[in-house]
């Protein structure tokens, strides 16, 4: 089994907006930061492969607001299976 090794540099527009996300969200920036680079992860052995996903700054706002909201509804299921089990 080989294991892949990956690289990554995080744009300063990019990481500014994810502390901002991330205190509104009061999640930690290092949760937020992780959940990027799974995203960028699943991107580079998707077909997309898309190389200019943490160092252009076209999208990046969209890719922070779409994961955030993925975080949102994450929590909200949770919360309501933490409901239903009680």
């Amino acid at each position: 089994m080989t294991k892949k090794m990956y690289s990554f540099r995080l744009n300063k527009d990019l990481v500014d907006n994810a502390k901002k996300i991330a205190e509104k969200m009061d999640i930690s920036l290092s949760f937020f930061i992780s959940c990027l680079i799974k995203e960028k992860i699943s991107n580079l052995n998707s077909e997309n492969k898309d190389k200019d996903f943490f160092t252009s700054s076209s999208g990046n706002a969209e890719i922070l607001y779409e994961i955030a909201s993925e975080i949102k509804n994450l929590r909200f299921d949770l919360i309501n299976l933490l409901k239903n089990k009680s």
